[in-house]
């Protein structure tokens, strides 16, 4: 898929963000806190982690829960739904480049 000539990979669980990543490199990943599967705050820190030098937005409806807190101490930014994707722009503060072969 395209969004305003981004390369875009749609995943509804995390079974299929894995997939994707296995066969794939990401600049940037945007999850969110709904995805189905796994233990969200588990898998997303790991991920974050393991994945260091992708860019990962973090999106939800709430940031009060203590599980919310942890992913967005990992993750490069975060937005609150709902909102516009030029806020996308924003949050991955595109003034700053992504490192090269991240």
């Amino acid at each position: 898929d395209s969004l305003k000539g981004w390369h875009v990979t749609i995943c509804e669980a995390w079974e299929q963000v894995h997939e994707a990543l296995e066969r794939e490199h990401f600049d940037v990943a945007v999850l969110d806190s709904n995805l189905e599967g796994e233990d969200f705050t588990d898998t997303f820190v790991k991920l974050a982690r393991d994945h260091a030098a992708m860019r990962i937005v973090l999106t939800s409806s709430q940031f009060s829960s203590e599980t919310l807190s942890e992913c967005v101490r990992e993750a490069y930014s975060h937005l609150l739904k709902p909102y516009a994707v030029e806020n996308l722009a924003t949050a991955l503060d595109w003034d700053t480049p992504v490192p090269a072969g991240s």
